[in-house]
């Protein structure tokens, strides 16, 4: 008698196939039984990860499994233990928006036990996040800190232009997906637990909800959230900001017309401010100006330069902005680079036009001096504002109003 041993697929049809069929079993699978669409399917990564670089480290079992492999996986409504999907779109009109929606989005899925998948909106963006953000790097100091071991999965781009009842025509997967239209802080969504969600965060409401209502896990999620290596290596040429004011500037009509005046009202305040700490009024206050476009930091840097008074700083132009220095919006890369450096600088001055991302950014960042670092308590030394102006009894245009923070150390 003589035992015959059926051959692995491998050797009938070779490595490169036999992948191809198990990814297209898995999605199927994904697709059928755990009704995930396959406008999403189609974009989720097939390829096993390989950790690569200087400081490689080996991967665990599920660190190597594709994104498609991790998601067939967790999904799998065999086990006990089969979770449902978070599909967030985050906005990309910007990257402080950007920042706050991926926050947002890994503190839901984390809180709620889900597989994140983040798209971005139809055709706005070229920009991948995996040129922004360092995930891997972000998982691991998420794990450091809290405990929690986080997968995010990119699938670029949210193919459903319509209402999910609409593209349930073409993918009848639709027909399990809840749509939810972000309208509240992240901590009150409510999900079904029994179904895969769809959450847009196209708006950021924050319902000026205070520091100590802000998760935990919501503000380490921020600060574990880590641009790539190349954007930190740019971050650190720019040197120490611990001295510099910043200014950021917002790309409003009314701030056009006022940018002098606005100017000159910070500057009145900051020189106020040295001379109340004894610092020798001859040194010019060190001034990095930041903003929505080219054409307003531009312009605010002919004016300081112009009077003279200050020490302008500036930082590295970046290869996305292109040549376009009449005009235009920065890129995000430029942008993301611009808030880890304003969030180092020693005083931030804004104006009353500030995008309500950029308040909830400032939040994360008293919030994690508040409860993680009891040693720097009383690190902010003054908030101030010329709201309230006594010298000017019918009060002050909105045009002119500033907001500022001042810290010991940033």
């Amino acid at each position: 008698h003589i035992g015959l041993k059926a051959p692995a697929l491998a050797d009938l049809v070779g490595e490169s196939v036999t992948h191809r069929i198990e990814a297209e079993a898995r999605r199927l699978m994904l697709h059928d039984d755990c009704l995930v669409p396959w406008d999403i399917l189609s974009q989720v990564s097939d390829k096993r990860r390989v950790e690569i670089g200087e400081d490689a480290v080996a991967l665990t079992p599920e660190q190597e499994m594709s994104d498609l492999e991790y998601v067939s996986n967790a999904l799998d409504p065999s086990l006990a233990e089969g979770r449902k999907l978070l599909v967030a779109e985050i906005p990309t009109r910007d990257a402080f928006s950007m920042t706050v929606g991926l926050t947002w989005s890994i503190f839901m899925a984390v809180s709620r036990g889900r597989v994140l998948v983040v798209v971005l909106p139809k055709a706005e963006h070229s920009v991948q996040l995996e040129e922004l953000f360092d995930m891997e790097r972000t998982r691991d100091r998420l794990k450091r800190m809290v405990g929690v071991e986080m997968r995010l999965i990119f699938a670029h781009e949210w193919s459903c232009s319509s209402t999910v009842d609409e593209c349930a025509q073409f993918d009848h997967a639709y027909m399990d997906l809840d749509e939810i239209f972000m309208q509240t802080t992240p901590e009150l969504v409510v999900m079904n637990p029994a179904k895969n969600v769809v959450l847009h965060l196209e708006s950021i409401f924050d319902m000026q909800r205070p520091v100590e209502n802000i998760p935990k896990l919501e503000r380490h999620v921020f600060t574990a959230l880590l641009p790539t290596r190349n954007l930190l290596k740019v971050i650190r040429k720019s040197g120490d900001m611990s001295e510099v004011t910043a200014v950021f500037l917002s790309d409003v009509e009314p701030m056009h017309a006022s940018l002098p005046n606005w100017l000159d009202e910070v500057l009145k305040n900051v020189v106020k401010i040295r001379s109340a700490d004894g610092i020798d009024p001859s040194e010019k206050p060190k001034v990095m100006v930041n903003g929505a476009n080219h054409s307003t930091v531009d312009r605010a840097n002919e004016i300081l330069e112009s009077w003279g008074t200050v020490e302008l700083v500036r930082h590295q132009k970046l290869q996305e902005d292109g040549d376009d220095a009449a005009g235009g919006a920065y890129s995000l890369h430029h942008q993301l680079v611009e808030m880890q450096l304003l969030l180092r600088c020693k005083r931030i001055y804004f104006d009353d036009f500030l995008p309500l991302e950029w308040k909830v950014i400032i939040k994360y960042s008293l919030a994690w001096r508040k409860y993680n670092a009891p040693s720097l308590a009383n690190d902010m030394r003054r908030q101030y504002t010329n709201v309230i102006d006594r010298s000017r009894p019918t009060g002050i245009s909105r045009d002119l109003i500033y907001h500022g923070y001042e810290f010991r150390t940033w």
